[in-house]
């Protein structure tokens, strides 16, 4: 790895001039649990961004550029040491590090977050239309992750899962996967995975109290699915589970079930999905499609977007 603003002006800019994606990763510094660090998606997201690289270069002979990683979140989860950000200071500090690998010269340009709020999520990406606008290949890997947590498809997962040693847990997972979306029995393999020297004894970590969705939100995501509105109506069930959870008291910080975590399941985690962001990926920098935008925009403005925001505050 070549951390680009580490490299003489005149390297970095023959670095960016082999038509190689420069990477910035934006993610919070957000509690974990006690499991995790406050580092935890910015060690996921390099991870990523390092593995999808490694499978870009069976075709392109790219250095693996990386140019910033960027402390900021917008809506993290809260707890012992976050440190919210507003979305439109999350754009803007993202933009900082972009703009700054484009003035060197990066004509490729990967951002990636692995932090699932929203609003979060629709800030980085604004950074994504913005470079095309200017002529710049740009992609968002997150876009396949967030449909994941979202809209799993069990059946491509069902060998994470086998992973799990508990049978109750993992049937319980099979029903309701989208219970287990920060720092549970999914994130920590990933963590084990990817930053290993991060996670520390996770097996101590109970798991985190059973909870009932949202009720006025899954009235309305099974109203939604009644009138034909498929992908709206699994947003507004995910939504749901995750102002449930918002509401355990006393708030853990992390969800599911991170003691059955273990590096195997992190691995097959990694194998599929930095699978779907590789392929996505080969469209863009081959000029062939634009990167595809994330789920769940609707979110992040309206009078229902409101309302959604200031439940999880």
């Amino acid at each position: 790895m070549r951390f680009l603003l580490d490299e003489p002006h005149s390297v970095a800019r023959k670095l960016v001039g082999s038509g190689a994606p420069v990477y910035v990763t934006v993610d919070p510094i957000e509690y974990h649990g006690p499991h995790l660090s406050l580092h935890n998606d910015s060690a996921i997201s390099q991870g990523f961004v390092r593995e999808m690289h490694t499978r870009l270069q069976a075709e392109n002979d790219w250095p693996f550029l990386l140019g910033g990683a960027v402390d900021a979140g917008a809506d993290p989860v809260p707890g012992p040491g976050t440190r919210p950000v507003a979305p439109n200071e999350v754009f803007r500090r993202a933009w900082d590090a972009v703009r700054s690998v484009v003035e060197l010269g990066a004509k490729r340009v990967v951002l990636m977050t692995f932090h699932g709020s929203p609003r979060h999520v629709h800030a980085v990406f604004r950074c994504i239309r913005k470079l095309e606008r200017m002529g710049i290949q740009a992609f968002f890997p997150t876009v396949v992750l967030y449909r994941t947590v979202v809209d799993p498809d069990v059946e491509r997962l069902r060998g994470v899962f086998d992973r799990i040693g508990d049978e109750g847990v993992r049937r319980q997972l099979l029903e309701r996967p989208s219970c287990d979306f920060h720092a549970g029995f999914l994130e920590t393999s990933a963590a084990l995975h990817w930053a290993p020297e991060t996670v520390n004894r996770h097996d101590l970590t109970p798991p985190c109290p059973q909870f009932e969705p949202d009720r006025w939100l899954s009235l309305a995501a099974r109203a939604a699915h009644k009138a034909g509105k498929v992908q709206l109506g699994k947003e507004l069930r995910f939504l749901s589970e995750a102002l449930g959870w918002y509401r355990v008291r006393p708030f853990p910080g992390y969800s599911g079930w991170p003691h059955l975590a273990n590096p195997e399941a992190g691995e097959l985690i990694a194998r599929e999905l930095v699978g779907q962001a590789v392929a996505l990926a080969g469209g863009v920098f081959d000029g062939s499609q634009r990167a595809p935008a994330p789920i769940l925009g609707w979110t992040t403005g309206g009078r229902l977007a409101g309302w959604v925001n200031s439940m999880s505050a």
